[in-house]
């Protein structure tokens, strides 16, 4: 069997521990963990909601023009603009001006997890299925 080969030429990095390479290779060199308490008030400290946020991203900083942000959840803006920095590190692009790219042998690999709306969005239906000996209900 012949083995493929792939090589990565360029990375978009928006991470709560660095949104550029070198800020988040040394916090992975420093063991940063970019997890904790997040930023949401509760009625209840002990069910404050721990996970990790990207607080230093601005999708108006990156996205051009700034009204397409209107149309785009924040998942979206993120893949977005971790796209485009992984093809400004690659040399695709540079100041606007686009390289040709066989889109054959191009791709993008992007790594989420729920952000399909607002954290603070969530809390009330996660709160909602919480039965009264701790224990989550999903049917709730």
């Amino acid at each position: 069997m012949r083995k493929k080969e792939v090589v990565i030429t360029g990375l978009g990095i928006l991470s709560p521990v660095g949104i550029d390479k070198e800020s988040f290779w040394n916090a992975l060199l420093n063991g940063k963990s970019g997890v904790g308490f997040l930023n949401i008030e509760t009625t209840d400290d002990s069910l404050r909601p721990m996970g990790s946020e990207v607080p230093e991203f601005h999708a108006k900083d990156y996205v051009k023009p700034r009204k397409n942000i209107k149309i785009m959840s924040r998942d979206i803006q993120m893949a977005f603009v971790s796209a485009c920095l992984a093809c400004q590190d690659a040399g695709i692009v540079t100041e606007g001006e686009t390289r040709n790219v066989e889109p054959e042998r191009f791709g993008v690999v992007f790594g989420s997890d729920l952000i399909g709306a607002e954290i603070d969005m969530l809390l009330g239906a996660f709160q909602a299925g919480i039965v009264s000996d701790g224990q989550y209900d999903f049917s709730r």
